[in-house]
Order: structure tokens, then C-alpha cells, then sequence
């Protein structure tokens, strides 16, 4: 690892092998930020992608400490939160689990209680840390009851369909980040949260900062779709960027929709 730089803000990413916050992580890394990164595979792994996305070796070496474990071991969860005998200034949460289709349309993943059970053990887990972090969870659109429509009304009928399963998972994983506030302050897990809802999934380039809409339960960005990879350039640009010091995203303590 190279030379601590205090001035710069160091972060967790968890899911760092899903498109959303591999794509995130890859600009953190080329930037100079410090990162851990938990993953399930082997390490090989998560270094091959970020080789993909042109992060230098350099970077990689010298910027990231990867952490293999799974993510409801409590103990692994607590080792991706400190970094330099400190905890992590922020923590980036993308876990999900792989689409499994049965007959017909009918859909399912891997683990249909990943997201909560991932973010159960990262809230346990950083109730223990001091300073508190902040904390960055991956949702979607068209979960749960909101304020106002964040998706376009054709997207519903797919959604329940192709859907179901994980934004049930989803929901239940905004819970708890919102529970958390019923703590006392000292209690939380984190000093403020963001759960971000991008529009429906694609693969491919990125459209660029200038295509992507961004929103509020209360005034939402409505689309069809966003590319993961644009995804980890919003996170990256609106979120990584300005969490030095001086610097604020607008978005915190908010459900964020984004899309383009």
C-alpha cells in the first residue's frame, strides 16, 4: 500500500464484482482513493475486472486492499471497515444475487434474501465503528411505497414479473437502513445514509454524467433504463468526489432515483 493520504477520504465497497460497484470502484482506484473491497471469489477475480477497466496495476497495488470472506460473516465485514487502523470514511453496498429463470417468465436469484441479509451484518457490523461511516446502499425503482412514481407505468407489468423476488429483498433492506434511525445517534451504524434506485439495468458503455437525471422520492428522476456502468460514474461523480472535505452531496438522507 502506498503512503496514507488523511486529507482523502477512504471507502468499503461491497459487490465490488457487480457491474454498479465494480464500475464505481475502478474510477475510485484510478482517482488515488484508498478502498477495501470484500469479495466471495477469489481475488484473481475482482483484479481481472478492474484490469478490464483499465485500472493500472499501480493502482490496484498500491490503493486496495481486497478481502475474500463472505459477506454475512460478521468478522470479514468488520475487516473491509478499517483500513490503516481507521474506519472507513464511507461504505458502498451493491450486493445482489444471480437471476434464475423457471418455466415461462417466471424469475427468482440465487439467494432471494441476500440484500438484507448482506445489509443486516454491514449496519452489526459498523455499529461498532467510531467514527461513524457513511453509508451508500443499491436499491432499484418501483419498490415499496414511495411519494410519487419513480418508474414509467409501461416498466410495471416486467417489473412484477421479471422483479419480484429481489425488489421483495430490496425492500425489506431499505427497512432496515431507515430502522437504523430510530437509534440514538451514538447507536447507529451510520453517521447518514443514501439509497440510491437506479431505473431498469443494462449492460454496455457509459452515456456520460451529462445523459444521467437524478432525483428525490419527492421529486424522482423517471426512466427507462441506465447502464451499470453509468451508474458507477454517478456514484462516483456525485457521491465519491464529494465526500471530502469542504464537498457535500445534496442526495443524503434520501432515496435517490437515477437514470437516463
Amino acid at each position: 500500500m502506498s503512503e496514507f493520504l488523511p486529507t482523502l477520504p477512504t471507502f468499503a465497497f461491497f459487490g465490488s464484482t457487480g457491474g454498479c460497484i465494480n464500475a464505481c470502484l475502478a474510477l475510485t482506484l484510478k482517482a488515488g482513493y484508498q478502498c477495501t473491497a470484500r469479495t466471495r471469489a477469489q481475488p484473481p477475480k475482482l483484479h481481472d475486472l478492474l484490469r478490464k477497466l483499465e485500472v493500472p496495476e499501480s493502482a490496484i497495488a498500491n490503493n486496495l486492499v481486497m478481502i475474500q470472506g463472505n459477506i454475512t460473516d460478521l468478522a470479514t465485514v468488520q475487516q473491509a471497515l478499517s483500513l490503516h487502523g481507521r474506519t472507513v470514511d464511507m461504505i458502498i453496498s451493491g450486493i445482489g444475487g444471480k437471476f434464475l429463470f423457471k418455466s415461462g417468465f417466471n424469475a427468482t436469484i440465487d439467494n432471494p434474501t441476500i440484500c438484507q441479509d448482506a445489509t443486516r451484518t454491514i449496519l452489526e457490523a459498523a455499529r461498532t465503528c467510531y467514527p461513524k461511516p457513511r453509508f451508500v446502499v443499491m436499491s432499484g425503482t418501483g419498490i415499496g411505497a414511495t411519494e410519487k412514481r419513480d418508474m414509467p407505468c409501461l416498466m410495471k407489468p416486467m417489473y412484477n414479473i421479471l422483479l419480484k423476488v429481489p425488489h421483495a429483498d430490496k425492500e425489506v433492506m431499505e427497512k432496515l437502513v431507515l430502522a437504523e434511525l430510530d437509534r440514538a445517534p451514538a447507536d447507529r451504524a451510520f453517521e447518514d445514509f443514501m439509497l440510491v434506485r437506479p431505473s431498469f439495468l443494462t449492460d454496455g458503455e457509459s452515456d456520460g454524467m451529462a445523459k444521467i437525471r437524478a432525483g428525490t422520492e419527492s421529486n424522482p428522476a423517471v426512466g427507462y433504463i441506465i447502464s451499470r456502468s453509468d451508474v458507477g460514474l454517478w456514484l462516483f461523480e456525485s457521491v465519491v468526489r464529494k465526500a471530502g472535505p469542504g464537498q457535500n452531496s445534496p442526495f443524503w438522507g434520501q432515496r435517490v432515483s437515477i437514470t437516463i
